[in-house]
């Protein structure tokens, strides 16, 4: 296998534009991640033996300088919070049947509306789940009829299935015997009832059919943590990897790049474990949260175009989700709108989160 060239120095790296003190350009050096730094400055993707140095070799430090280079070479959206209102509707729909779980769902919101206090240009809607005791047709009109009758009709939307909600569903599809034309079936399915997004899942196959469809997509990446915990202190696996990432990691952010960055319709990628970062798992498993900034500036670095890279408040923490604005996030996810939604999910409040997004904007005016 050919070797990682390392031989590039900085004084052959051409900033064209981009300002770095001489600290920084040794650092790319000492990395070996000049030739990199030069590549992502000229637009040009990365060969796979740079892409498994940086996600076996590269400190989280450098790979928060490479990614000021993608941000002085993109046009980089700007920090976004999306509010979310939820709604247990499959629960409801079992439980009390269609007439009256729409009467019950438009009680939910329109509660949460009328103690809005700010004018807000979207609102999303989650349900607890996409299958269950139910047809699903009883399903989408509940959901169609209370995203046009309720009081924010004009700004509301619907968080579309994951795709592993999506092989559920397309489980109990009848009549046809190809999986994908039973996915089909499904996606023209929510599309009829103003559902435009698939959210999370990592079956590119899935991803690929709805971007097809045109819907778009935001892909979930699973970050597993590899380390015993007698090496956690040291932030490196038995095998000395950074924060133990293993190879399919890499693979995987290399084939999202080749099949699904060209269709268009990937907006968000975002890194999500099983556990959260502040958990403690007596078998090794937990994610420290350094592993997580790491996987935000790969996903930064390897899908340069992508409109957003989520730092998910659920995952991360309000804290932690600022640090990963400077690895390359530009994207927090949700945050509820009511406190039944945040202790259901668990996740923050809306007015727990603008403090942040608003500390951003303080800081950048500063810096320039």
């Amino acid at each position: 296998m050919a070797a990682l060239n390392t031989s590039v120095h900085a004084s052959q790296f051409s900033s064209r534009g981009a300002s770095f003190s001489r600290f920084t350009e040794l650092a790319f050096e000492k990395a070996a991640v000049v030739d990199i730094a030069q590549n992502l400055l000229d637009r040009r993707p990365l060969s796979f033996l740079q892409v498994e140095h940086l996600v076996n070799n590269v400190e989280p430090p450098v790979l928060a300088k490479l990614v000021e280079i993608v941000h002085s070479v993109t046009d980089v959206s700007g920090v976004r919070l999306r509010p979310l209102i939820f709604v247990p509707l499959a629960k409801i729909l079992e439980q009390h049947g269609k007439d009256k779980a729409l009467d019950i769902a438009l009680l939910r919101i329109n509660s949460v509306a009328r103690g809005l206090s700010v004018n807000l240009s979207s609102v999303f809607l989650a349900i607890d789940r996409w299958h269950g005791n139910f047809e699903r047709d009883e399903l989408l009109e509940v959901i169609y009829a209370a995203l046009s009758q309720s009081a924010l009709a004009e700004i509301l939307t619907c968080v579309g299935p994951s795709t592993s909600q999506l092989l559920k569903l397309e489980g109990n599809v009848s009549g046809e015997e190809d999986r994908l034309s039973r996915l089909d079936i499904i996606l023209a399915n929510l599309r009829m009832v103003g559902i435009g997004s698939i959210e999370g899942g990592s079956d590119i196959e899935i991803h690929l059919l709805a971007a097809a469809r045109g819907f778009s997509l935001s892909f979930g990446q699973e970050v597993r943590r590899l380390a015993s915990m007698r090496s956690l202190g040291r932030g490196q696996d038995k095998a000395g990897k950074q924060a133990g990432f293993d190879n399919s990691f890499a693979d995987c952010l290399l084939a999202i790049s080749d099949k699904l960055a060209f269709t268009g319709k990937l907006n968000t990628w975002y890194p999500w474990a099983k556990n959260c970062v502040d958990s403690f798992c007596l078998d090794g498993g937990c994610v420290l949260g350094v592993q997580l900034l790491r996987a935000v500036a790969l996903g930064r670095l390897l899908l340069p175009n992508i409109s957003h890279v989520r730092a998910p408040l659920s995952l991360f923490g309000v804290k932690m989700a600022h640090v990963a604005l400077s690895f390359g996030a530009n994207d927090f996810g949700y945050a509820a709108l009511d406190a039944e939604t945040a202790d259901l999910l668990g996740i923050s409040r809306m007015s727990d989160c603008v403090d942040v997004i608003n500390a951003q904007k303080v800081y950048k005016l500063l810096i320039g």
